[in-house]
């Protein structure tokens, strides 16, 4: 019976440090680093906005609707404002881990907008970070 009760501590102490160490993971996450290769400076993830890009599937038939579906994600450097596409390939391992890096780290970017692009090029605008912003704040009534 006393070993029980002391493998029960035990187990009780190390939840408690667990919830400790995933307190830290979680002030720790946004604070990590994302290298721009255009301008060569990192920048921490929660100063950092993340676009997702749509892309459009026309009606076919009589029975398929149109649609947009996830394209690609779109990190854009604060400083210089190059835009780093990530996106989901078998063809390249570097694209594809850094893709798996914004997936996974999503909720820890500064903003998290989504992009429907065919409707900006219809209007003659090319990507405008702003724009996006106010568009996707309009939708969602913020």
């Amino acid at each position: 019976m006393t070993t029980i009760r002391s493998i029960q501590k035990k187990m009780s102490t190390l939840k408690k440090e667990l919830d400790t160490l995933n307190g830290e993971l979680v002030l720790r996450l946004p604070t990590q680093l994302f290298y721009c290769e255009h301008c060569h400076r990192q920048t921490q993830l929660k100063n950092i906005s993340l676009v997702q890009e749509m892309y459009y599937t026309s009606a076919t038939g009589c029975t398929g609707g149109d649609y947009w579906s996830p394209s690609q994600y779109l990190v854009v450097c604060p400083k210089c404002t190059h835009r780093t596409r990530a996106y989901s390939t078998k063809f390249d391992a570097e694209k594809q881990k850094l893709f798996e890096f914004v997936e996974s780290n999503r909720t820890y970017f500064k903003e998290f907008l989504t992009w429907y692009p065919q409707k900006n090029y219809i209007r003659g605008e090319v990507f405008d970070l702003e724009a996006i912003r106010k568009e996707y704040n309009r939708k969602h009534r913020r």
